[in-house]
């Protein structure tokens, strides 16, 4: 490249170069013609952008002149070559295409014959690079890289491939057992590597073993045996593997069969008093009690006769009464007994 400094004066000015507070002299790299109004550059380089400066003087005075030179050239892709990039299925992934060039040049992606602009699946990082937000199985491919400026273009190719981190098959979120009956809870994962599996309970590791009421089937389903009130609670399954990991919570609810205490079958009352029969229920959910007298169910509000307290459990007879039988009656204690009382319950025991 050549600079020119048209100096005109009388005398006649000496013309002199300058790099900065450097003056310039001939050299395989400078060269100065023309009674050193041209300064020629061989073999232009980067570096050689700099400002330059020429100063003309003579008896009279002096004059000067700077010089900005900015050396263009063409888009550089680093990793010009065809790059195998690796991805994994679900998570985000950069597809790297750093540009370089002055001007700057812009930058494109094309995947087949289509081009990709940023969007809600794409976006262009201002290096020039191709971010995907979530990788899909469509999303393997060659992709193309153009940078393009007044000077010229540059392309490069990329390659995706990806594998699948792991997934575990959407199942039930709650289970339901009876106590001391056997409960599997599924885990169904699958991933490009296989994933390891492991269980939590209530965010806890779980002892695992033939000794143990627990233990994973090689399927990575869970096994609890002779299931127990304590099991109640979140178990959570996790598969991992180099590519990532995957979770699925599962609630799991222990019913109970409903059991019916009594502390006395028989109640001895007098006449006229005041009975209080109890029977203690327990079940899991909470069973629903009715009493009954001779087959036929008690009403709550049989002429108030009977009340009923403490969720059903507590049968009172404010005041017990004797039906006279025929012939001479002159006892005076009153005999009931339990002879029938019905339990039904949620859990349809």
């Amino acid at each position: 490249i050549t600079l020119r400094c048209i100096a005109h004066g009388i005398p006649y000015p000496k013309i002199t170069w300058y790099l900065g507070a450097t003056q310039i002299l001939m050299s395989k790299k400078f060269k100065i013609m023309e009674q050193g109004r041209h300064l020629v550059i061989d073999s232009l380089l980067l570096t050689d952008a700099n400002t330059y400066r020429c100063e003309a003087v003579n008896v009279v005075g002096k004059a000067s002149r700077e010089f900005v030179l900015s050396v263009m050239y063409l888009p550089v892709i680093e990793e010009s070559d065809m790059k195998i990039i690796h991805g994994v299925v679900g998570l985000a992934i950069v597809i790297p295409c750093k540009v370089s060039g002055n001007p700057l040049p812009s930058v494109t992606w094309q995947k087949g014959s289509v081009v990709l602009d940023a969007s809600e699946s794409y976006k262009i990082l201002s290096d020039g690079s191709l971010k995907i937000l979530s990788v899909s199985q469509s999303d393997s491919g060659i992709y193309v890289c153009k940078a393009t400026s007044a000077t010229g273009s540059a392309f490069a190719q990329r390659k995706l491939e990806l594998t699948i981190g792991p997934v575990i098959e959407e199942s039930e979120k709650t289970f339901r057992v009876i106590t001391g009956k056997d409960l599997v809870l599924p885990c169904k994962a699958s991933g490009s590597i296989v994933p390891d599996i492991k269980w939590l309970k209530n965010g806890h590791p779980i002892k695992i073993g033939p000794s143990q009421r627990f233990n994973v089937l090689k399927s990575g389903w869970l096994v609890i045996s002779h299931s127990k009130a304590s099991d109640v609670g979140r178990y959570t399954c996790i598969a991992q593997n180099s590519e990532g990991t995957a979770r699925i919570d599962i609630e799991v609810i222990i019913n109970e069969l409903p059991e019916i205490t009594i502390e006395h079958s028989q109640v001895i009352v007098t006449k006229g008093d005041r009975a209080r029969l109890e029977c203690k229920v327990y079940g899991s959910p909470r069973p629903k009690l009715k009493w009954t007298r001779g087959g036929e169910e008690i009403g709550v509000n049989e002429g108030g006769k009977y009340r009923l307290e403490g969720e059903s459990s507590i049968l009172v007879i404010p005041e017990v009464k004797v039906r006279r039988p025929r012939g001479p009656f002159n006892s005076t204690i009153l005999f009931w007994s339990f002879l029938m009382m019905l339990l039904s319950a949620a859990c349809n025991a």
